[in-house]
C-alpha cells in the first residue's frame, strides 16, 4: 500500500501545492503513518549511456530529524533492484542517513520551511528503460506532517556532471 495522495496539501507547514491546484504527498490532511514504507513512482523514460539528464522537483518536507524521510530511487530492471541517485550534495538531500530507510541511505529529513528546489545532473551508464522512485520512510516513534512533491521535471541537458549513477 501507498500513502502517497494527489490533492492540495492542508497541514500547518506544509500548506497547499508549489505550482497549480495539486501535489503529491503523504496523506494531504494529517501526519504520515507508523513504520511507513511509501513509493510515489514516475512514468518510465528511455534513456542513453551518452547524454546527462536533470532531475528537478520542488519539495516541502516535515519529519522527525534523521528517523523519518525520503530518498531518490533508479531502477533499471522494471522495480527488482534499487539503488539511491546521488549523495548530500547543493540542494540534494541533506542528510547521509534516514534511519528509517536502512539506516545508511541518504535523503531528505527534518524540516524544509516551505517548498525548496531540488535538482541534480545526472549520467547513467546504461541504456534503455528506467523508473524512479521517491521513497518514504518513518519509524514507530514520532509522526508528523511528511512530505511533498511537485513540478517533477526530467530532461536531457548539457549541464555539467554532478553525480554518475551506479
Amino acid at each position: 500500500n501507498t500513502f502517497w495522495e494527489k490533492g492540495t496539501p492542508s497541514q500547518s507547514q506544509i500548506n497547499g501545492a508549489f505550482s497549480g491546484p495539486n501535489a503529491w504527498m503523504i496523506d494531504l490532511n494529517g501526519n504520515y503513518r507508523n513504520r511507513d514504507s511509501s513509493a510515489l513512482f514516475s512514468p518510465v523514460f528511455r534513456v542513453d549511456s551518452t547524454s546527462r539528464y536533470s532531475i528537478e522537483f520542488m519539495h516541502a518536507y516535515k519529519t522527525e530529524r534523521y528517523h523519518d524521510g525520503g530518498t531518490i530511487d533508479l531502477s533499471s530492471d522494471g522495480g527488482l533492484t534499487w539503488e539511491v541517485v546521488g549523495n548530500v550534495q547543493g540542494n540534494w538531500f541533506n542528510t547521509q542517513f534516514v534511519t528509517s530507510l536502512d539506516v545508511i541511505k541518504p535523503g531528505w529529513t527534518n524540516i524544509s520551511n516551505g517548498w525548496k528546489p531540488a535538482s541534480l545532473v545526472i549520467q547513467i551508464p546504461y541504456n534503455g528503460p528506467i523508473i524512479f522512485r521517491f521513497r518514504f520512510g518513518s519509524d514507530q516513534g514520532i509522526q508528523d506532517e511528511g512530505w511533498a512533491i511537485d513540478d517533477f521535471c526530467f530532461r536531457r541537458t548539457t549541464a555539467p556532471l554532478e553525480y554518475l549513477v551506479g
